[in-house]
């Protein structure tokens, strides 16, 4: 990509003396040679302009991006648009690689800390007592199948976004701290903050576990290798316990 200092056809230039054909046709034969071609494009036709007036002003395509067969196969959707030049002489182009995929739906993922969750005991005994569907196999499929659900609502419900909310119970926690300087002594602050600080320390745990989950972190073979995700680890445990015995 870039500025060649050529047109390609004849097309491409507005105003101005004729174009050097045998430049032209070295360019071409060069562009064949290399088996590459224009990137679909969109916006200013002509990317270059000397800036004259009246009949002194000359219009021509001379930047360009170029891909080959390989790179066509892999980005199809791939465009490019050449935007205002505003204070320069050329159009600057910019690259889109809008790569279309799609792959259904998400596989469904369990994830560790759903079983740390009040309600997870509830709704995995509420669906493993259904009723009999005949086939053991079939059974186990459906009762599977329903578990599935449940489980996607109680994380859609309470651990949705994770990380926007333990940024959010930690912004509640430090307003009801900053309360309980002016007022110690006012009961409702100080119960809500216990009741924040269990909040922010499990979510923590599950933020800590959702993470660990999604980059298949491998506990046993890192947790000792990881000083700071270890001694981390270890703080946060800490400190829950703390705030339970409270």
């Amino acid at each position: 990509m870039g500025d060649f200092n050529i047109i390609r056809f004849s097309s491409e230039k507005i105003g101005g003396s004729r174009t050097d054909s045998q430049a032209m046709d070295e360019f071409e034969d060069c562009i064949q040679q290399l088996d590459i071609e224009d990137i679909p494009y969109k916006g200013y036709l002509l990317t270059w302009c000397n800036g004259r007036e009246g009949n002194a002003r000359i219009y021509c395509k001379l930047d360009r991006i170029l891909s080959n067969c390989a790179w066509h196969t892999q980005f199809p959707n791939a465009e490019v648009e050449f935007l205002d030049p505003l204070i320069s002489d050329h159009s600057p182009g910019l690259v889109s690689i809008k790569e279309e995929f799609n792959a259904g739906p998400k596989p469904f993922k369990f994830h560790s800390f759903w079983m740390k969750h009040l309600q997870f005991k509830k709704i995995l005994r509420s669906n493993w007592i259904d009723e009999d569907y005949g086939n053991p196999m079939r059974t186990l499929c459906i009762k599977l199948k329903n578990l599935k659900g449940h489980l996607k609502e109680l994380n859609k419900k309470h651990y949705s976004n994770i990380s926007t909310m333990v940024l959010q119970i930690k912004e509640e926690l430090w307003m009801t701290q900053q309360r309980l300087q002016l007022q110690p002594y006012d009961i409702e602050a100080q119960k809500n903050e216990k009741d924040l600080m269990v909040k922010y320390a499990d979510l923590l745990l599950a933020e800590k576990a959702f993470f660990k989950d999604k980059a298949r972190v491998k506990w046993l073979q890192h947790v000792d290798r990881n000083t700071k995700f270890f001694h981390r680890s270890v703080q946060i445990h800490q400190a829950r316990n703390k705030i339970m015995t409270i």
